[in-house]
């Protein structure tokens, strides 16, 4: 991926005066916005949540070498569902909704002894609320899968799903970039690397949305065709211009086939996978 390696020396460099590993950019990054619809990767976010959507966030982690200070024994981030409060109550069962898709690249070999991994319970998106709020009585090892996944591996992902990550050992960076995709009619959270300085909303940077494609501004929070912000637009769009993901979308229907049913297929998604890894296509079970 083209820039990879000069984004992780800018974020690199910042992370090492922020207080979370989270930079403060003061221009939304090239690489960063090619990988927000790369078109490998894309058609996969697109069969399993649809077309109406945009991303939530973009955040890139860079983590220094710990080898001399982390604790073996310390998760670098604890268990935790990701909105688990704020997605309660979406389902009669009580179980968690796919509301949110993550995207994960892996910028730094998480395969290496010692660096650190995420970690995942197979099959906790499908629990219930009571389920989650005992797991820590009936969580064992044999239940937990570590990513441990080479340089240049992408992960699509519920993020309901149980997580954490390991402690990091390594005498090496880690570097980790990930972008959420949600439905329109969900307010995004702007965080990290399309939000700037001068610009905190990207769906209101006039220079990015410029210079974006249609679908990129959709992506970003804006309408595809460049028209205002209206809060009804998110719900009962006027024109398709505005939604040009839609029609990209219907132009990569099967010749003579079936059309597909975007978005649907994604309430019913039991897996991750892992993608592009080592040249090979692979995917990593969670039932």
């Amino acid at each position: 991926m083209r820039g990879v390696e000069a984004l992780r020396q800018r974020n690199q460099q910042s992370a090492q005066t922020s207080t979370d590993g989270v930079p403060i950019v003061a221009e939304a990054d090239p690489t960063c916005l090619e990988l927000l619809d790369h078109p490998r990767v894309l058609p996969y976010v697109v069969d399993a949540v649809g077309w109406n959507i945009h991303a939530r966030d973009c955040l890139f982690t860079a983590q220094p070498p710990r080898s001399g200070a982390a604790t073996p024994g310390r998760l670098a981030l604890p268990w935790h569902h990701d909105q688990e409060e704020e997605f309660t109550g979406l389902t009669q069962d009580g179980t968690m909704p796919l509301v949110e898709l993550k995207v994960s690249y892996y910028l730094s070999d998480h395969a290496e002894a010692g660096h650190t991994c995420t970690l995942v319970v197979p099959g906790s998106h499908r629990w219930s609320a009571e389920q989650r709020a005992s797991w820590e009585r009936t969580l064992r090892p044999a239940l937990v899968v570590p990513l441990r996944v080479p340089l240049g591996s992408v992960m699509l992902w519920r993020s309901s799903l149980l997580h954490s990550v390991a402690p990091h050992l390594a005498g090496s960076w880690r570097h980790h970039l990930f972008v959420s995709y949600i439905p329109r009619w969900v307010r995004p959270s702007h965080r990290g690397n399309f939000s700037t300085a001068g610009h905190p909303d990207p769906a209101r940077n006039g220079p990015l949305l410029a210079r974006s494609s249609p679908v990129r501004r959709q992506l970003l929070g804006a309408m595809g065709d460049g028209s205002a912000l209206e809060a009804s637009q998110f719900w009962f769009p006027r024109d398709a211009a505005q939604l040009p993901l839609k029609q990209w979308a219907q132009e990569r229907l099967p010749a003579g086939g079936a059309p597909m049913r975007w978005g649907t297929t994604g309430y019913g998604v039991s897996f991750s996978r892992v993608l592009f890894a080592g040249g090979a296509v692979f995917h990593s079970r969670c039932e």
